[in-house]
C-alpha cells in the first residue's frame, strides 16, 4: 500500500514538473506506464500539491542546486515568488547599515570612556560634549526610523548605496568628534574649532540626505511631517553653514543647546512609536 502511494506521488510529480520528458502516467524508474493514470492536463490531487510544495522546499537546499529539475521554469518562477521579496531583502541590507552604525557608536562610546578614564588628559569643552550627545542621539534615532524602509517594495543597488552612504556620513561625524589623537591640539575646544568646517559640513549633508531618505519611503511617510519638514531642513542647513564659518562661542553654545532640545522634541512628537 505504501509503495503504491509512493509510485502514485512520483508519477504526479513527473507529470507536473517534467511532462516534456516523460509521457503522462509514466515514471522513469522501471515501472513503465500504468493503465488508467491521469493525463498531465488533468486535475492535481491534494497529495500531489503537498508533494510539490515539499519538492520546492527541498530544492532550496544547497545540495539540490545541481539537480537538473531545478532548471524547470515552473520551479524557478515559484521559487522567485517565495524567496525574492522586499521584506527578505531589507534585513540583508540592514546588516550593512548596522555594521556602519555600530562602528560609529563604538567610536563615540570609546571616546566618552577615554574621557572618564583620563579626565585631566585634555581640557574638556561643553560645546564638544553637547555635540557628542547630539550625534549619539542621531545615531540611535537613525537606526530607529530606518525601520520605515520596510515600506519600500522594490530595492535597487542605487537605493542600497544611498542608505549605506547616509550611514557612512553619520560615522564620519562620530570620527570627527573623537579623533585618533589630540597631540596637535591643546584641548577639545581647540580641536573642535579647528575642525568645525568638516564637522558642520558633514552635519549639513546629513540633513540633505534625510530629504532623499524621506522621499524614498513614499508620499505617505513625507506627509507625516507636514509643513514643519519643509521649514526645518533649510533652517538647519543654514545654521550648519553659519557654524562652519563663525568661531563665535556664544553662537555655538546656543546652537548645540537648541539642537538637542529640538532633536528630543522631534523624536517624541513624530517617532515615539513606529507605525
Amino acid at each position: 500500500m505504501i509503495f503504491r502511494h509512493m509510485v502514485a506521488v512520483g508519477e504526479g510529480l513527473a507529470a507536473i514538473l517534467i511532462p516534456q520528458s516523460f509521457p503522462a502516467g509514466t515514471l522513469d524508474c522501471g515501472f513503465g506506464p500504468r493503465p488508467g493514470a491521469r493525463a498531465a492536463s488533468g486535475s492535481i490531487s491534494a497529495l500531489e500539491r503537498r508533494s510539490f510544495r515539499t519538492w520546492l522546499d527541498w530544492s532550496r537546499l544547497p545540495s539540490a542546486r545541481t539537480c537538473p529539475l531545478n532548471s524547470h521554469p515552473l520551479i524557478n518562477s515559484e521559487m522567485q515568488q517565495q524567496v525574492i521579496s522586499a521584506h527578505d531583502i531589507f534585513p540583508h541590507i540592514r546588516v550593512v547599515m548596522g555594521m556602519v552604525i555600530g562602528l560609529g557608536l563604538t567610536r563615540l562610546l570609546s571616546g566618552v570612556a577615554r574621557i572618564v578614564q583620563h579626565p585631566s588628559q585634555y581640557r574638556l569643552y561643553v560645546v564638544h560634549l553637547g555635540w557628542v550627545a547630539s550625534v549619539l542621539l542621531a545615531m540611535v534615532h537613525f537606526w530607529w526610523w530606518e525601520f520605515g524602509l520596510f515600506q519600500i517594495q522594490a530595492w535597487t543597488f542605487g537605493t542600497y548605496a544611498f542608505i549605506v552612504s547616509y550611514a557612512v556620513t553619520l560615522f564620519l561625524l562620530c570620527a570627527l568628534l573623537f579623533p585618533d589623537s589630540l597631540r596637535d591640539y591643546e584641548s577639545y575646544e581647540d580641536y573642535f574649532y579647528a575642525r568645525r568646517e568638516w564637522f558642520f559640513g558633514l552635519m549639513a549633508a546629513t540633513f540633505l540626505l534625510d530629504v532623499v531618505d524621506t522621499f524614498i519611503k513614499g508620499d505617505a511617510h513625507f506627509q507625516k511631517f507636514a509643513f514643519e519638514y519643509l521649514i526645518r531642513t533649510p533652517i538647519l542647513v543654514a545654521l550648519c553653514v553659519a557654524g562652519a564659518v563663525t568661531p563665535n562661542r556664544l553662537f555655538h553654545n546656543v546652537f548645540v543647546v537648541g539642537m538637542l532640545a529640538y532633536q528630543l522634541s522631534w523624536i517624541l512628537r513624530l517617532f515615539y512609536r513606529i507605525d
